[in-house]
């Protein structure tokens, strides 16, 4: 396994051909420039004084496709500094250079964004190009593996 220079992480299960293909699919739909991830916002009424429900987002069905392949074990990696992967993954430098390891972070940052940061953040990182990054990188690692 590649060694983490952001946090101590187990050994991981890596992804077979297979799993390499399934995820990079999405790719051609996530990075289209009309493709909204996010279908619509619920919530955010107010119905007393001084209690509101929280907005939240209903996920294209593709996203929710998206996040079930990407929460496989072979592409989880949460051993991570929350706050190096935040700017790892705005960096495209980074991105383009970053070993399996690093982009199972950066996935699984993604992935526990709308748990852990705010909701709606997973529709943020798909709409801001991020995911489509990690896609193209992953691709390029899959050739560098000689299946």
């Amino acid at each position: 396994m590649a060694n983490s220079l952001y946090s101590d992480s187990m050994e991981t299960v890596n992804p077979t051909r297979e799993d390499y293909e399934e995820i990079i699919a999405f790719y051609s739909t996530l990075n289209r420039r009309d493709f909204d991830p996010i279908i619509e916002w619920k919530g955010g009424e107010t119905i007393e004084d001084n209690v509101n429900f929280m907005r939240w987002p209903i996920y294209d069905p593709l996203v929710k496709d998206f996040l079930r392949v990407a929460a496989k074990e072979c592409w989880r990696d949460d051993s991570f500094n929350q706050l190096i992967i935040s700017r790892m993954i705005s960096s495209d430098v980074v991105v383009q250079c970053a070993d399996l390891t690093q982009v199972k972070q950066m996935l699984s940052f993604c992935v526990r964004g709308d748990k852990f940061m705010s909701e709606g953040y997973l529709g943020t990182m798909i709409k801001e190009g991020h995911i489509s990054r990690l896609l193209q990188r992953l691709d390029k690692l899959k050739n560098n593996e000689g299946f």
